[in-house]
């Protein structure tokens, strides 16, 4: 996994830049309409965002708690559940052997390795399943199916009367998030970029700062330029994904979107367009509001930080200046208002 703690647009401007690709523009469609120090061309943003105050940012220590144990929970042991029966809609642990006229057939095993299933949900020939239900943890019994016709994972097995000898072991519980330490952290999150249950609950924080600032803005108006910049960027990177796994767009835009082309993304989600480009327009009031500008220092910092080489000029060359600067501004903005957590 990539790590969680980016912004919309931030996500979307890093994705162009590790993992687009196509041949240098005289002036690259991701830097039209951006000076070279990143802003908007004729677009001053405080005159449409109105910011809420961000010198200090409070938390909710109940919302910061909560967001830290569904992060601890992604990769958590389940409880075990073993003292009573089997329900509609319970997620269960089970083994089985299956056997047909009293011989095991291939296939028909979990080879004592387990597997988790969900009554009602699950998709098991018959009423596998179905049977399960009202049976303890620990319980062994004959599970009787036959094999539906056509069956074309194994045409030889259609129509077929199988009994499946099968043992519950668990029923699963909720995530168990109490005493998980920073070894388990530093094994499940390295790539999110955290090592200890701090950096976890510290990203949180900054997440929570961001997105209280972020929702707390009012946005007036969005230029006609940012909306657009904002839907190129968007389609410039969906089109990346396209290339990178050998399809056109469209099939991209089809499996995400369920539209079939750029036109129709625009028309059809132009309130999800909206809602990353007001993001945009608050990222750059608030650089704005600082006088934040981005020296190459900071080009070389950001690459360093994010592609583990400073070295930048192919990047420029491709993407050009601004979109450079603009990555970069949204970036000091970011970590200015998680500086800000009190």
């Amino acid at each position: 996994m990539k790590k969680l703690i980016k912004a919309a647009a931030l996500m979307t401007a890093l994705c162009l830049i590790l993992c687009s690709c196509g041949a240098p523009k005289e002036t690259p469609l991701t830097s039209q309409g951006l000076t070279d120090g990143g802003y908007y061309e004729g677009v001053r943003a405080l005159d449409y965002v109105t910011l809420p105050d961000y010198s200090s940012i409070e938390l909710d220590p109940e919302e910061i708690e909560f967001a830290k144990n569904y992060m601890l929970s992604l990769y958590a042991p389940n409880q075990q559940i073993t003292d009573r029966e089997a329900a509609w809609g319970d997620t269960l642990n089970i083994d089985y052997t299956g056997y047909i006229d009293g011989e095991a057939f291939d296939g028909g095993s979990t080879g004592g390795n387990g597997t988790t299933v969900t009554i009602g949900v699950t998709s098991y020939i018959d009423d596998f399943l179905d049977q399960l239900i009202g049976h303890k943890p620990g319980e062994t019994l004959d599970v009787n199916v036959t094999f539906p016709t056509p069956y074309p994972n194994n045409p030889d097995l259609e129509g077929k009367d199988a009994t499946f000898v099968t043992t519950i072991n668990y029923i699963q519980g909720e995530p168990l998030t109490d005493g998980l330490d920073d070894a388990y952290v530093a094994e499940n999150y390295t790539d999110y970029g955290f090592k200890t249950v701090k950096d976890l609950e510290d990203y949180v924080k900054a997440s929570y700062a961001v997105s209280q600032v972020l929702d707390g803005a009012e946005v007036s108006e969005i230029p006609e330029a940012v909306r657009e910049h904002t839907a190129a960027l968007m389609i410039e990177n969906y089109n990346a994904q396209a290339v990178n796994s050998g399809m056109e767009l469209g099939d991209v835009l089809q499996y995400y979107f369920g539209v079939d082309n750029e036109d129709d993304f625009r028309t059809n989600y132009a309130d999800y367009i909206d809602s990353q480009a007001r993001t945009t327009m608050v990222y750059q009031a608030i650089a704005e509001q600082e006088g934040f500008k981005v020296s190459k220092a900071d080009l070389r910092d950001y690459f360093k930080e994010n592609t583990g080489n400073s070295y930048y000029t192919d990047y420029k060359n491709q993407y050009g200046l601004g979109y450079l600067c603009y990555v970069v501004l949204h970036d000091k903005a970011d970590k200015l208002l998680k500086s800000r957590v009190i």
